[in-house]
């Protein structure tokens, strides 16, 4: 029988850097970039609006969901078959 191991998964961490690194990232952009934030639009309303309200606050957080319920279950399924079904 194998040991659990303690702690978060490493897949939880890489997300989290994932997420963090995209914000911090964007940060800096529109720090340090002139104009960014408010000079670039689309549609007459600020590009930053669209690309961390769709990608930063929706599809990174809906695939950060999805991976973090769909890496667990697959873990599980494989410590089962190799333990040799349900006991």
């Amino acid at each position: 029988m194998k040991k659990k191991k303690k702690g978060l998964p490493i897949y939880f961490w890489l997300g989290c850097l994932l997420l963090y690194g995209y914000v911090l990232t964007m940060m800096i952009l529109e720090m340090n970039v002139e104009g960014m934030t408010y000079s670039w639009t689309l549609g007459g309303a600020p590009a930053s609006f669209f690309y961390n309200g769709f990608i930063g606050v929706m599809g990174l957080n809906f695939f950060l969901a999805w991976l973090w319920v769909y890496l667990p279950e697959r873990d599980d399924k494989r410590s089962q078959s190799s333990d040799g079904g349900d006991n």
